[in-house]
This record gives C-alpha cells, structure tokens and sequence, in this order.
C-alpha cells in the first residue's frame, strides 16, 4: 500500500478493518465502507476519505472513486491530515497504554 494512490475496502460487515489503518498510515486515499458505523471513527468524508455507506451500490462506489482521481486536492488534504492527525494516533505506544490502562481500570 506504500504506492498505491487509493485504497478500497468495501465489507457489510467488517467492522473497522485493519487495512483501513494500514492504508491510512502508508499514505494511501481511503474509500472505505462503514458497517455499523465504525469507520466514521477514522473517516471524515471529504476531509480525510471517502465513506461507502451502501457497500453493494456500485454506481455510487464508482462515483467515489472517480471523485478521488478527479479531485488531486481531496487527495493531498487527506494525505496530510492523516500523517498529521490520524497515523500519530494509530502508533503502537501509544495504543499499548490505552489498552493497558482500560485493562487496569476493569481488573483493579
């Protein structure tokens, strides 16, 4: 994903994928589905991606991606406010903290 221009993940039930994430922190556009909601935690259409919301309407996917190719500043703002924003929160210390903690607030 470290060269690719755009990164396409469409589930029904996927959740929040981990492709999404390694998309995200190799530099890739994310056009991502949103089963449950659980993309939107990371995505903010037109800000820092684009959120499939009908995984099996093509048309609409398709609009999208042609949305993404069409519009190299789309591109480039979601490219630095995931470098900036989102993939400093995606790194591995800082997860590991979290979730130690949350483990320690449930067993103490």
């Amino acid at each position: 994903m470290g060269t690719a221009l755009l990164y396409i993940g469409n589930s029904a039930s996927d959740g929040l994928p981990n492709t999404l994430l390694e998309a995200i922190v190799c530099g890739a556009f994310p056009i991502q589905s949103n089963p449950g909601g659980a993309s939107e935690d990371i995505i903010t259409t037109e800000k820092n991606g684009l959120l499939i919301q009908e995984c099996s309407h093509i048309e609409t996917i398709t609009q999208q991606i042609k949305k993404a190719l069409e519009t190299p500043d789309l591109i480039e703002q979601a490219y630095h406010y995931n470098q900036n924003i989102v993939k400093p929160q995606l790194e591995i210390t800082l997860i590991k903290a979290k979730v130690l903690k949350a483990y320690k607030s449930v067993v103490y």
